[in-house]
């Protein structure tokens, strides 16, 4: 039985659900319609697990914009951001034993060959596939992104991204380590990745020290700069706008929101009503693949991207 069977008949989702539709001006196929119900499995997962301990979570990034301005998915968007404040996440974390069976709970400390800077949850008995990684031997489902929602100060806040933004390339550099088709940029930062013997563990628990410098002291800003793109200026957010949260519609679901959505949402995309050029709808995540009926691990010894005889796991 393949994980949309699965949601099928669990009565999660109706067979109706996957048809192919025409959202935007853009096609969604029934593919796309089955890594949404993936998508949806898991946060329906994740929060019932942050509702059992009083955890505290929001929508975020993309998934935050197609709440509000499409009451679910962004109809060329494939993944799901949430953010949740540092103290509830780091609770998150001891509770790997939450997510079991075709659920897992994915960081550098329970897939030591994975160096994501924030949590995933991944579904096992799927694929979500970077080619960049895919030599590299960690649990490639579906996922949801976890960022944590840290305090920041202005005073050096910038040079502190920065730096974060560097050791989170560090550890990228780290899972591109066994491809044998890296580009020359990729192929020098692998050659500086082995001349100073980064250990992944080791940049991975500098990374979160280091965003959570500003826990302690009050701020009025907050920022989920594990998310490090290069726009600093989109990643300081008022802390006000995260105190409470409203339910909102998304897809067939209804799921918390930050209340202060919309100065969010100005930082971040700017007039994020209005829709991108038709050119540019479904650019995001280009290069990667999604199989939703197929077992990572399956399809990447099938497709010899994992060589049975080579365990560097």
């Amino acid at each position: 039985m393949t994980e949309c069977e699965r949601i099928i008949q669990q009565g999660l989702l109706p067979e109706s659900f996957f048809e192919e539709e025409e959202r935007c001006g853009f096609l969604v196929t029934e593919k796309r319609k089955k890594v949404w119900a993936v998508l949806l499995d898991l946060l329906l997962k994740f929060d019932e697990v942050c509702k059992k301990h009083g955890l505290v979570y929001s929508l975020y990034s993309g998934t935050m914009l197609g709440a509000v301005r499409h009451h679910g998915f962004i109809p060329w968007d494939d993944d799901v951001d949430i953010t949740m404040p540092r103290d509830d996440y780091e609770k998150l974390l001891q509770l790997n034993s939450e997510f079991n069976g075709q659920y897992f709970l994915q960081t550098p400390l329970t897939d030591p060959a994975s160096g994501f800077a924030f949590a995933k949850i991944r579904n096992s008995n799927t694929t979500a596939l970077s080619k960049k990684f895919a030599y590299q031997r960690f649990n490639h489902g579906i996922y949801i992104d976890i960022i944590p929602l840290d305090k920041w100060s202005l005073e050096g806040g910038e040079e502190r991204y920065y730096e974060l933004r560097r050791l989170i390339l560090i550890n990228s550099t780290f899972m591109r380590k066994d491809n044998p088709l890296l580009d020359e940029e990729d192929l020098s930062r692998l050659h500086d990745w082995k001349k100073y013997n980064y250990c992944a563990k080791d940049i991975y628990l500098k990374i979160q020290e280091l965003a959570k410098s500003s826990q302690c002291i009050h701020s009025d800003y907050v920022s989920c700069a594990l998310c490090a793109g290069p726009r600093y200026e989109r990643k300081v957010l008022c802390a006000e706008d995260f105190e409470s949260v409203v339910m909102m519609d998304f897809e067939v679901f209804r799921f918390p929101v930050a209340k202060g959505y919309d100065r969010i949402l100005k930082t971040q995309y700017g007039n994020y009503l209005s829709l991108p050029p038709i050119e540019d709808r479904g650019l995001k995540h280009q290069g990667a693949f999604f199989e939703p009926d197929i077992p990572f691990e399956c399809y990447l010894y099938k497709q010899g991207y994992w060589l049975k005889n080579n365990n560097n796991r």
